[in-house]
């Protein structure tokens, strides 16, 4: 995620100086690396603009990992799961993923 924060933003992630002595008030001990990319996350979402190519690019990992999956864990055999193309149309509630997916029926 910093590799495409750098890029999309031409700079590093801001890494947090570490707690003030006392700690946090909220009894956390999160890393600084974690906060980090939290907040890089957040800034890319709100301000990050993303390719449709990269949104397919994206598609295709996910569904290769769900693929993979079935094969690896649920017993069924690779050649009965064809990955599709991407449908980036799909609706979305910025939550949840729709995944569509097709079995063959032997």
């Amino acid at each position: 995620m910093f590799a495409i924060y750098r890029g999309q933003f031409g700079e590093d992630p801001t890494v947090p100086a570490p707690p003030q002595a006392g700690g946090d008030p909220a009894g956390g001990t999160e890393e600084p690396k974690d906060v980090a990319a939290r907040a890089a996350l957040k800034r890319l979402v709100e301000q990050g603009k993303v390719s449709d190519e990269t949104m397919r690019s994206l598609a295709q990992r996910r569904a290769a990992h769900i693929k993979d999956h079935f094969v690896l864990r649920g017993g069924i055999e690779d050649s009965r799961l064809y990955l599709q193309d991407a449908n980036l149309s799909a609706p979305s509630d910025g939550t949840r993923v729709r995944l569509e997916l097709a079995l063959d029926a032997r």
